[in-house]
């Protein structure tokens, strides 16, 4: 954690709300973008980024200040982001069908440098709905994972502090994630 972190911690945890508010402030932004990517929905997702600063905020005493306040952030925000998903009983069935809210969820099949024609356009649209479709038929921790490792670029160990789980379970969840992802992109092509 960088000095000025730390100070803005122990100064929110003395009822500093100016400083809790400037964490807000440098957290806000990835917090939102994983679980955006999370729930697949923006007003959701701006729900539970405020839900997580709320338990956040009540839990500041619980805070190791050997750990990186964004790293525990987001462990705060996968769990209650795992929560919601298995509250909502037909989370898949309902994402399926809606449109993408995330910048850059479908791929351009044609590149940024030529045109795409109408059939290529329908192609990549199939398989970013048949990606979805696989991604959200996977169990909460599993998505997270592979948000948290290509989405938010951090190390297995970083996802194994936020997730709870073992590095090697992370690692597992990966393999199984991509080579479903692999597969599904193999039966469009």
């Amino acid at each position: 954690m960088d000095p000025e972190e730390r100070d803005l911690v122990r100064a929110a945890r003395n009822g500093d709300e100016e400083a809790f508010g400037r964490l807000v402030e440098r957290t806000q932004s990835r917090l939102a973008r994983l679980l955006r990517g999370m729930v697949r929905d923006d007003d959701e997702a701006m729900d539970l980024v405020q839900e997580t600063y709320i338990k956040a905020h009540r839990s500041l005493d619980t805070f190791r200040e050997g750990s990186a306040f964004g790293t525990w952030l987001h462990r705060i925000g996968v769990n209650t982001a795992i929560d919601q998903l298995r509250k909502r009983a037909a989370f898949a069935a309902s994402s399926i069908e809606g449109p993408a809210s995330a910048e850059g969820d479908t791929p351009d099949p044609a590149g940024a440098s030529e045109r795409p024609t109408p059939d290529r356009v329908l192609e990549g649209e199939e398989a970013g709905k048949a990606l979805r479709r696989a991604l959200n038929s996977m169990p909460p921790e599993h998505k997270a994972t592979i948000l948290l490792r290509e989405l938010e670029g951090l190390s297995y160990g970083e996802i194994a502090e936020i997730t709870g789980a073992a590095v090697g379970t992370v690692m597992s969840r990966l393999f199984y994630v991509r080579r479903k992802l692999r597969d599904v992109l193999r039966e469009h092509r």
